[in-house]
């Protein structure tokens, strides 16, 4: 099998992420830390060799070599999201039948839960979607979903969102998205490296990621497992460094969502955002969090040769809370119709809004001159910038970021485009909807009571 991925190689397409993910599996010699949404013991290898053909093969030759193994699932809503919760939780158990040797997994869910008053408010929807789960005699509840049939449900507004594998604390691997369960799609890409610096950095994170999962009550499916220390973050470099968001629990009959922890995306981006001159381009679900809007309206202003493209999913996805709230749905819609209009007001026609057609989903990344590039989400949100747990690669390469441009380009316009098109070539792109369409920018009222929520909240 292939040795592990240099320094900061840029991976595009399932295949190619998933041949990097195996070589950096097979250097590791101490340990092996996944994080990777949608991979189980039967995934198929795309490079397979020595007799082994499944992940499932891969981790018992790791385990017979001595490598630690700990593989962290997240576990989604267990009602709004009742299949890909149940997947995780096949997920999990097959690997803990799999895992042979020092290895360990842990399916978890960030630890918060909104308070009794947001409880009785979703209570209709709640009621139907625990009605739907017990009178399905064809499905089998996860022991979660048990405990949420005999207490009661209660909302879960944050969300786990890694996308990331260590091997040694020596080298990484960065998924620009990482949302189940869409798992490996076609349009998701990473970046591998070989810098220390970022293996430090990742087996920090999985480390507290990890702690804060088993205080949450997350089941260890594979026994007692040392608990690890939680250290110091390493710091990292300016042209190299890990940039997280993870929130904190709240109790209260009237909180709604987490208290603020780290949220190093959301200082980050919009002081990265400020430094553009030329070019910024944006793949992510939404684009509302007010503070990244305001600072590409103050970097529109300052350039006038600044141009902006943003693909983004088209509104009418519901969030997991907006499933039990519909309101929040609306004032997500409402926010996210007031920002753009606001963007298209400053830049006009140097702005480009567009949306994958075909069923594509967007990436989560953001480029800044072709010299920098964020590989996550850039704080798009409010639930992305101060609540779900996730990171983010803030790589300062100037090459990395062309290669990244000219594949994303390559993608969402055609194979012939230039890595340099304009905001008028984008949106012309998109009136004859082939790979990308027209974003709609929805504009409507936001509900009243929605104002009382916090920012994380929209």
């Amino acid at each position: 099998m292939p040795a592990a991925a240099p320094v900061l190689t840029h991976h595009q397409g399932s295949d190619a992420v998933q041949k990097a993910l195996e070589a950096l599996a097979v250097s590791a010699s101490t340990e092996l830390c996944l994080a990777v949404p949608g991979l189980t013991p039967d995934t198929p290898l795309v490079a397979p060799s020595d007799g082994l053909q499944s992940w499932e093969d891969l981790a018992t030759w790791l385990g017979a070599r001595g490598v630690r193994l700990r593989l962290l699932v997240p576990e989604p809503d267990p009602l709004f999201e009742a299949a890909a919760h149940r997947a995780a939780w096949r997920a999990a158990s097959a690997w803990a039948l799999a895992l042979r040797g020092d290895g360990h997994v842990l399916l978890t869910a960030h630890g918060h839960r909104a308070g009794s008053f947001w409880t009785r408010a979703a209570r209709p929807r709640l009621t139907k979607a625990r009605a739907l789960l017990a009178g399905d005699p064809a499905v089998r509840p996860t022991p979660t979903q048990r405990r949420v049939l005999d207490d009661g449900p209660r909302l879960r507004p944050v969300a786990l969102r890694m996308g990331f594998a260590v091997a040694d604390r020596t080298r990484g691997f960065v998924l620009d998205r990482a949302s189940p369960p869409r798992g490996l799609d076609p349009a998701v890409q990473a970046v591998t490296s070989g810098d220390p610096d970022l293996g430090a950095q990742l087996g920090a994170v999985f480390d507290r990621v990890w702690v804060t999962g088993l205080d949450a009550g997350g089941p260890m499916l594979t026994g007692d497992a040392p608990r690890p220390k939680v250290l110091r973050h390493p710091q990292g470099r300016r042209d190299l460094r890990l940039l997280r968001t993870q929130a904190q629990p709240a109790t209260g009959q009237f909180v709604f969502g987490p208290t603020r922890g780290i949220h190093e995306i959301a200082t980050a981006a919009p002081e990265l955002v400020r430094e553009a001159t030329r070019r910024v381009y944006i793949e992510a679900e939404a684009l509302r969090y007010a503070p990244l809007v305001q600072a590409l309206i103050e970097a529109a202003r300052r350039s006038a040769a600044l141009q902006v493209i943003a693909v983004l999913a088209q509104p009418g996805v519901p969030d997991v809370p907006d499933r039990a709230l519909p309101a929040l749905a609306s004032a997500r819609v409402a926010h996210q119709g007031k920002a753009l209009q606001r963007l298209r007001q400053t830049l006009g026609d140097r702005l480009a809004l567009v949306a994958p057609a075909k069923g594509q989903a967007p990436g989560a990344l953001m480029l800044i001159d072709d010299a920098l590039a964020l590989l996550g989400d850039p704080a798009s949100t409010g639930a992305s910038a101060l609540w779900d747990t996730h990171c983010a690669l803030l790589v300062r390469d100037a090459g990395l970021a062309a290669r990244i441009a000219a594949a994303r380009t390559a993608l969402w316009l055609g194979p012939s485009a230039s890595p340099e098109a304009s905001a008028q070539v984008w949106s012309k792109a998109a009136q004859q909807p082939d790979r990308i369409a027209p974003l709609e920018v929805a504009e409507r009222a936001e509900p009243l009571w929605t104002r009382v929520l916090p920012t994380g909240a929209i």
